[in-house]
């Protein structure tokens, strides 16, 4: 399934839920601030302004994958891929 991108700023807390509900860490997601969404470990990084044009999608996922939570990088790429399946087999470098 692929993730849009009015979804996925739904789901960070960007924009309010016109139906259904989002739950992260078995919290509604629009009960909670857009920090305490990040805090979850689910952010944005707007596209549009290249902020990482010059870094491969593995390189953008390692970055994502670095936490100040208790797992590990390697740990967090793992779930990235989990929830991510389409980008197990996607040319990424």
């Amino acid at each position: 399934m692929e993730l849009g991108k009015r979804r996925f700023k739904t789901i960070s807390g960007i924009l309010s839920l016109t139906k259904g509900s989002v739950t992260i860490d078995g919290v509604r997601s629009d009960t909670i601030k857009a920090y305490q969404i990040v805090e979850k470990g689910v952010s944005l990084v707007p596209e549009g302004r290249r902020l990482f044009r010059d870094m491969t999608v593995l390189e953008n996922l390692e970055l994502a994958a670095i936490s100040e939570g208790t797992t590990t990088e390697d740990e967090n790429l793992k779930w990235i891929f989990q929830m991510f399946r389409s980008l197990i087999n996607a040319p990424i470098n």
